[in-house]
C-alpha cells in the first residue's frame, strides 16, 4: 500500500469544527473561502483524500469554497460526509504559495479569517515537480518533418476532416477549402523557453476548421495506473506571428470519445514565444476505455488552432502527473534523442522497403504464367503457376486464376476447414543462398469478407547433399486441414530452425475495398529462421519453402499477391522488377517457344523456329518434276540457360493443334509452299549440347515428304516447329 503525499497538508486535526463567533454555536450551513495568501482575491483549490481499489491514494480537488455541515463540520463538496480538508500550499512550480482564508455563516456574515495557512511550511522541498512519466508526445520540437528543402510547403486543402501528413507522427486536420502553408522555423531566439532548435509555422487561409494532431496509437489506456483516474499535465510553447494574441487548446480525446482539455490558453501578442499551460497545470482524466488496442484504441493529442491564423509551436508536452498541482518542466533533449524517439514512425517503412528476394517468381502479378492463368490445385501435388507446386488436404479442391485487380493469385476453395499450400524448390548456389544469414519471410495476402479466421504458416525446409528432391506427385510431406505441414522422416530433409519460436502463424487480413489492397496490414512477416549447425551449413544445397493457408469456410478467397525469402531480420516485400527479368528466372527452369500466354499444343506459327531442309529429285528420276524433301542436321539455341542438360524436350508442329512429338515440313517452289505436313519429331535425335542450345542429327536418310510437279527451278525446304523444355525441379 502507498502511502498518502506528504504535499498535501490537513487543514486542522482529525475534525475541523467551527463555530459563530457571537453566539459560540456550531456554524451550521456556514462556508469557509480558501484564497492564495500572496494574491487575496484569486481563489486557491482545496482538497480531500481518497482510496484507491489499490489500496494508492489520490487528492480529489474539491474547489476553492466549503460548504460546511449542519453542525459545523467541514465535508466533502461530492457526497457532503465528514472529511478532512487537505491543503496544497505551492504553486505549479513547486514554489510555497500559503493560503488566505476567509469562513462566513450562512446568512453570509464574515466570521473569522487566517493568514499564511498551514503555518510551519518552511521550504518548497516537499514537493515533487518531476513526478509521472516522460514526455509522451514524439518530436516534440518538429526537428523532423516530411517538408522539402525549402523547410516550407503550401497544402491546398478541401473537405471535411481532412488529414494531411506534415511531419513524422504529426498531422493537420482541416474543414473547409483552402490554403494551409507550414514551415519548419529553426529557432536563434536565446531567451525563448525550453530552448527549441526548431518550431512549426502554421498559417491558414479559406478554411473553416484547423487541428494539429498527433495520435498516440495501440495505447486506449495509456495513462492508466490500476485506476480509472490520472492526472495529466499538458503544456506547449507558442507564439503569435500576427499583431494580436491566438487562443489555443491542447485537447485528450481517446479512441472512446472522451474528451478533456488539457490547455486552454492564448499566445502573448508580444511577438514573442511563452509557455502556455493552464493553473493548476495538471488534468484529472478517466482512462475507463474499454476499446482494444487492435480495434484500434488510440489517444489522440489535439492542439486546436483557429483558422485564418499564423502561429508558432514547439516543445508540445505531456505528462502523468500525481496530483492537480503537480507540475513538470519540459526536459530538453537532443535533436539525435528525438530522432531516436521516432523508429517507431520509420520501422513498418522500413520493414515493407523493397529488397531482392531468393526466391523466383513469387511475385505473382508479374509471374509469366507460362502454364496457363487459369487452374484448380487438387490432392494431387503439381505446378500450378511457375516456379509454384501446389496441393490441399482433404476431398476438396482450390479453384485459382489472376485476380482482376492486382494480377496476384486468388485461391476459391470449395470446402470448410480445409487448407492448401504453395511451394517452391530451389538447388545448387540458388539454395546456398539460405546459408550464413537470419532469414525473414513477407506474406502479402489478405482474404475477402466472406469469412474471417485464415491463417499462413510457413515452412523452411533444407536437405542435404544426399537428399533428393522427390518427382511430383511425391512431395516432402502431408498438410492437414488445420494448415500444419508434416516433414516426411527419415527423407535427409530436416526443418530450419527458427531460435525456438515454432512454426511462425499469422492471420490473413480481411479487406473490403480496394483501397485497401496494398496496406501494409496484408503484410504478415516472419523472421528468426538461422542454421546455425557448422555440419548443416556445410551440407546444404536443396531448400524448399512451404506456404499454407487454413481456413474455416468455403468461399473464402485467399488472393496472394507475393512471398519473399529474404536475407536479415526484417521481412520485407520483394524489390520490383521487370517481367523480362522475371520471365528469364523461370526460364531457367521451364522454357518455351510460345508467346507467354499461349499454351503448348496450340496451332500457331507465332514464334515457332525454322531450320532448312534439302530437296533433291528422287533417285534414278530424270523427269526432273518431283522432289523428295530429307533430314539434315541444325540446332537452335535457347532464350535462357537452362538449369541441366537433362531437361524433357517436347516439339509441337505450328500447323496442328496439339500435334506432340511433330514437326511440319513443308516444300516451296519460287516462295510459294506446295506441299507440306507433320512428320514425327523423332526423325532426329534432340542431343542437348550444354544450358543453352540443342543438336537436331538426322536418324536415316529417308525422304521425310515427297513434292508435287515442280517446274525444275527454284526449289527449297523447311522445317517448322514449337518446342518447350521442362527442367523444373520435381519433374526432372
Amino acid at each position: 500500500m502507498a502511502l498518502p503525499s506528504n504535499q498535501y497538508i490537513p487543514l486542522q486535526g482529525l475534525q475541523t469544527y467551527f463555530v459563530d463567533k457571537d453566539t459560540g454555536e456550531p456554524l451550521s450551513a456556514g462556508y469557509i473561502e480558501f484564497y492564495s495568501d500572496v494574491a487575496r482575491s484569486t481563489p486557491k483549490d482545496v482538497f480531500v483524500q481518497s482510496q484507491l481499489p489499490n489500496d494508492d491514494y489520490e487528492f480529489i480537488n474539491v474547489g476553492s469554497v466549503i460548504t460546511l455541515s449542519s453542525v459545523g463540520t467541514t465535508q466533502n463538496p461530492n457526497d457532503g460526509t465528514d472529511s478532512q480538508i487537505y491543503l496544497f500550499p505551492y504553486d505549479s512550480d513547486g514554489n510555497i504559495e500559503l493560503y488566505f482564508l476567509k469562513v462566513y455563516s450562512s446568512g453570509a456574515e464574515l466570521q473569522i479569517t487566517r493568514e499564511a495557512q498551514p503555518p510551519n511550511v518552511a521550504s518548497a522541498s516537499n514537493i515533487e515537480t518531476f513526478e509521472g512519466s516522460d514526455n509522451l508526445i514524439s518530436n516534440p520540437q518538429f526537428v523532423e518533418t516530411i517538408l522539402p528543402n525549402t523547410l516550407t510547403i503550401v497544402y491546398n486543402v478541401t473537405g471535411t476532416n481532412t488529414e494531411t501528413p506534415i511531419a513524422p507522427d504529426w498531422s493537420l486536420i482541416t474543414s473547409g477549402s483552402g490554403a494551409v502553408t507550414v514551415t519548419q522555423t529553426p529557432l536563434i531566439d536565446l531567451s525563448m523557453p525550453t530552448g527549441a532548435p526548431f518550431a512549426i509555422r502554421i498559417s491558414s487561409s479559406g478554411i473553416t476548421a484547423l487541428t494539429l494532431r498527433q495520435t498516440i496509437n495501440e495505447s486506449p489506456r495509456l495513462f492508466s495506473n490500476g485506476s480509472l483516474q490520472a492526472f495529466l499535465m499538458g503544456s506547449l510553447v507558442a507564439k503569435s506571428f500576427g499583431a494580436s494574441s491566438v487562443p489555443l487548446i491542447m485537447r485528450y480525446v481517446a479512441s472512446n470519445a472522451y474528451t478533456i482539455d488539457l490547455v486552454t490558453q492564448s499566445t502573448s501578442a508580444d511577438g514573442n514565444f511563452n509557455t502556455l499551460m493552464d493553473s493548476p497545470p495538471s488534468k484529472e482524466i478517466n482512462t475507463s476505455n474499454s476499446n482494444s488496442p487492435l480495434t484500434p484504441g488510440y489517444v489522440n493529442i489535439d492542439i486546436v488552432i483557429p483558422a485564418s491564423t499564423d502561429v508558432g509551436i514547439t516543445s508540445v508536452q505531456v505528462v502523468s502527473t500525481e496530483s492537480a498541482n503537480s507540475s513538470v518542466p519540459f526536459i530538453q533533449i537532443s535533436v539525435a534523442r528525438q530522432i531516436d524517439h521516432l523508429f517507431h514512425d520509420y520501422k513498418e517503412p522500413l520493414e515493407f522497403k523493397p529488397i531482392p528476394s531468393l526466391l523466383t517468381g513469387w511475385d505473382f502479378p508479374i509471374n509469366p504464367g507460362q502454364f496457363g492463368s487459369t487452374g484448380t490445385i487438387t490432392t494431387t501435388p503439381a505446378y500450378a503457376l511457375d516456379q509454384t507446386i501446389g496441393t490441399c488436404s482433404g476431398a476438396i479442391s482450390v479453384p485459382w486464376a489472376r485476380n482482376a485487380i492486382t494480377n496476384g493469385i486468388s485461391f476459391s476453395p470449395t470446402g470448410n476447414n480445409a487448407a492448401f499450400y504453395v511451394m517452391q524448390y530451389l538447388e545448387g548456389s540458388q539454395a546456398r543462398k539460405i546459408l550464413g544469414t537470419p532469414l525473414s519471410v513477407n506474406v502479402n495476402a489478405y482474404t475477402s469478407v466472406v469469412a474471417s479466421g485464415t491463417t499462413v504458416r510457413v515452412y523452411l525446409l533444407r536437405g542435404s547433399s544426399i537428399a533428393t528432391i522427390p518427382l511430383l506427385p511425391t512431395v516432402l510431406g502431408t498438410i492437414a486441414g488445420s494448415g500444419v505441414f508434416t516433414l516426411t522422416p527419415a527423407n535427409n530433409w530436416s526443418e530450419i530452425p527458427r531460435n525456438a519460436q515454432g512454426t511462425p502463424t499469422g492471420l490473413l487480413n480481411q479487406i473490403s475495398v480496394n483501397t485497401d489492397l496494398n496496406d501494409e496490414e496484408n503484410d504478415v512477416g516472419f523472421s528468426g529462421w538461422e542454421l546455425t549447425s557448422a555440419s548443416e551449413i556445410g551440407d546444404t544445397d536443396k531448400f524448399a519453402i512451404i506456404a499454407t493457408f487454413g481456413f474455416v469456410t468455403a468461399g473464402t478467397v485467399v488472393t496472394v499477391n507475393s512471398i519473399s525469402l529474404v536475407p536479415g531480420d526484417i521481412p520485407t516485400r520483394p524489390a520490383p522488377q521487370a517481367i523480362n527479368e522475371v520471365l528469364r528466372e523461370c526460364q531457367y527452369y521451364y522454357e518455351k517457344s510460345y508467346s507467354v500466354g499461349v499454351a503448348p499444343g496450340t496451332a500457331t506459327y507465332t514464334n515457332s523456329l525454322t531450320a532448312p531442309l534439302p530437296i533433291y529429285p528422287p533417285a534414278g528420276d530424270t523427269s526432273n518434276v518431283t522432289h523428295d524433301v530429307f533430314t539434315q542436321p541444325f540446332g537452335y539455341k535457347f532464350n535462357a540457360v537452362k538449369r541441366n542438360t537433362s531437361g524433357i524436350v517436347t516439339y509441337y508442329s505450328p500447323q496442328t493443334l496439339n500435334a506432340s512429338g511433330q514437326v511440319h515440313v513443308t516444300a516451296y517452289n519460287n516462295g510459294a509452299a506446295v506441299t507440306g505436313g507433320d512428320v514425327a519429331a523423332t526423325s532426329w535425335t534432340s542431343t542437348r549440347e550444354g544450358d543453352m542450345s540443342t543438336q537436331m542429327i538426322p536418324n536415316s536418310g529417308a525422304s521425310l515428304l515427297t513434292t508435287g510437279m515442280f517446274n525444275g527451278i527454284g526449289q527449297s525446304a523447311s522445317v517448322e516447329f514449337h518446342y518447350t523444355i521442362d527442367d523444373r525441379l520435381g519433374i526432372v
